[in-house]
C-alpha cells in the first residue's frame, strides 16, 4: 500500500507547475488536500478489499488457517489477531500518506518561498480528513473480512 507516495509525488509535481501564480498561495493547501484526497477516497476503498481478499486467499491456498485451528487457541482470538494485523497495515499506510502529504507541502514551500505557503494552517482540516478516511477504510475492511470468512468457508468450519 505504498500508492500514497506515488499519488502525492504526482500531485506535488502538478502543483509545482502551477505555483508561479501569486494568487495561488492562499489556496495551496486546499488544492493539495483536495487533489490528494480525491485520489485517496477513490483508491483506498478499492485497494483495502483487494488486500483483505488476497490475505485470506493466500492463507487458504497454503492451508495456514487450518493449521492455526489445530492450536489450543479459540477461533475468536485468531480472527481478532487477523483483524488487528490488517488494521495495523492500514494504519501504517495512512500514516505514510499523512507523512508524505506534509513533507510534500513543506518541499513545495521550500521550492517557492515567495508564496509563503507555510503561513496557512491546514492541520485541523488534514487531520479530520485522515480520521474520516481511517474510519471508512476500517469499516470496509471489516465488511470484506466478514465476507471473506463466509464465502471461503472459514466461519462455517468446525
Amino acid at each position: 500500500m505504498l500508492f500514497p507516495l506515488v499519488i502525492t509525488v504526482y500531485v506535488g509535481i502538478k502543483l509545482n507547475d502551477s505555483c508561479n501564480d501569486p494568487d495561488f498561495a492562499p489556496f495551496f493547501w486546499q488544492r493539495l488536500v483536495q487533489l490528494i484526497f480525491g485520489f485517496y477516497q477513490l483508491l483506498y476503498p478499492l485497494i483495502v478489499p483487494l488486500v483483505v481478499s488476497i490475505f485470506f486467499s493466500m492463507e487458504l491456498k497454503n492451508n495456514n488457517i487450518y493449521r492455526l485451528f489445530l492450536f489450543p487457541v479459540s477461533r475468536i482470538k485468531i480472527f481478532i489477531t487477523k483483524i488487528l494485523v490488517l488494521s495495523l497495515y492500514i494504519v501504517g499506510s495512512l500514516l505514510l500518506a499523512y507523512s508524505v502529504l506534509i513533507i510534500s507541502g513543506n518541499v513545495l514551500s521550500a521550492l517557492h518561498p515567495d508564496l509563503e505557503i507555510n503561513t496557512y494552517d491546514m492541520r485541523h482540516y488534514i487531520n479530520l480528513l485522515f480520521l474520516r478516511s481511517f474510519v471508512h477504510v476500517i469499516a470496509i475492511m471489516f465488511i470484506q473480512f466478514f465476507l471473506s470468512m463466509v464465502f471461503d468457508g472459514i466461519a462455517l468450519t468446525e
